[in-house]
């Protein structure tokens, strides 16, 4: 047997084990599977949260330096 052949059968028994636990304790699995898309839907807010307050830290600190820029400018303009 080759290695690719022997991880494939591994992976097969495992695969029919996880089954027959799955079959045996239902709940147990919906249990899982649900805190599992909880802590999934929570850590993707996260991210959207941290993100959103770096966007528009981005956009604050841009807006920020844009007016100091165009005072510079019209002062070089009225003392010419």
């Amino acid at each position: 047997m080759t290695g690719a052949m022997v991880a494939a059968t591994i992976f097969d028994i495992i695969a029919a084990a996880v089954l027959i636990f799955g079959f045996i304790n239902e709940d147990k699995v919906i249990d899982f599977e649900d805190k599992v898309l909880f802590a999934l839907g929570n850590a993707y807010k996260r991210y959207r949260r941290r993100r959103y307050i770096k966007k528009k830290a981005a956009k604050k600190a841009h807006l920020h330096a844009v007016p100091q820029q165009k005072e510079k400018s019209v002062r070089l303009i009225k003392s010419a």
